[in-house]
């Protein structure tokens, strides 16, 4: 059955942190402000005269691709956008942007065995993505909801691990931590899907045979979220006079591997990048974040 995204996918997509931000080419990022200000017709019109005109071969294609999901009309639109992007474009830098949003399509869906299935690909294939804390949010809630609790506490555990100065996810994922119990969860040494697919075949034993128990996981406590030294040295990439700017920002940091957060001082939205002990610390980070940002960052002390 083919549901309208109006209905069931609008916070899990439009409204998602980022789902404007992302576009890096400003014909994308213009049509999706164009959907997040209610003209959804016209963002897709826009899409669609821009996907004939760029083409598979160039670079922006996937880009397109991503936004048509984001605005598609039905779920099953947005499902094979999405997934043209991962199976067209596996190595754009919107690949595992796009198995997030998957998860997040089948979690809204009331699919959460295929939510947990789409973002075991993306631990999988894309572990060492700074989006990997936001996966762990959206698995974590897949599995919990889906009766899982031993895989779902343990891609919480690991996204704890892992979520760095982003204090927003951090909360969420030590709201899922609290729901684990802190029961201890196993160590992930292989991926391995945290749900059976459908059509999976579970192997019983024959009468009169003997199956010995599995062996008990190695276990270790769900860490405790623990926030950065106060005060704290950071890098300033931007004052931004809009969510939207400051969200392009902190998206692009992310990407480039940098813990960065949004502080919000009167009109402005600025983007800082880390935490440090020291002001020198601070400016050797400085010289790495223009090197690879290619902006003019400079050294701020956090109240």
């Amino acid at each position: 059955m083919r549901l309208r995204l109006a209905a069931v996918l609008a916070c899990a997509l439009l409204a998602a942190t980022g789902s404007a931000s992302a576009q890096s080419d400003p014909r994308v990022l213009a049509a999706v402000r164009l959907a997040q200000d209610g003209r959804v017709d016209s963002a897709r019109s826009a899409l669609a005269t821009l996907e004939k005109s760029v083409g598979p071969a160039d670079s922006t294609f996937a880009q397109v691709l991503y936004a048509q999901g984001l605005v598609a009309p039905t779920v099953d639109d947005a499902r094979q956008r999405l997934q043209r992007v991962v199976t067209e474009y596996p190595l754009s830098s919107w690949a595992d942007d796009a198995v997030v949003r998957l998860g997040q399509l089948e979690y809204a869906n009331g699919d959460p065995a295929a939510a947990a299935r789409q973002l075991e690909k993306f631990h999988g294939d894309y572990a060492a993505s700074p989006l990997f804390p936001v996966a762990a949010v959206w698995a974590g809630r897949a599995l919990l909801r889906a009766q899982d609790s031993l895989a779902g506490c343990r891609w919480v555990s690991e996204g704890l691990g892992r979520v760095g100065g982003d204090a927003v996810t951090r909360r969420e994922l030590a709201a899922l931590a609290a729901a684990c119990g802190g029961k201890a969860v196993a160590v992930r040494d292989s991926v391995k899907p945290p749900v059976a697919p459908a059509d999976s075949v579970v192997a019983t034993p024959s009468p009169g045979v003997s199956v010995p128990p599995a062996p008990a996981a190695v276990a270790v406590p769900v860490p405790t979220p623990t926030a950065p030294p106060a005060p704290a040295w950071r890098v300033q990439i931007v004052a931004a006079g809009s969510p939207a700017e400051a969200d392009a920002a902190l998206l692009r940091a992310k990407r480039a591997g940098f813990d960065a957060i949004v502080v919000r001082e009167g009109n402005y939205h600025k983007v800082r990048l880390g935490s440090y002990a020291s002001r020198a610390e601070a400016a050797a980070a400085a010289t790495r974040v223009k090197a690879k940002l290619g902006v003019d960052p400079f050294v701020v002390r956090d109240p």
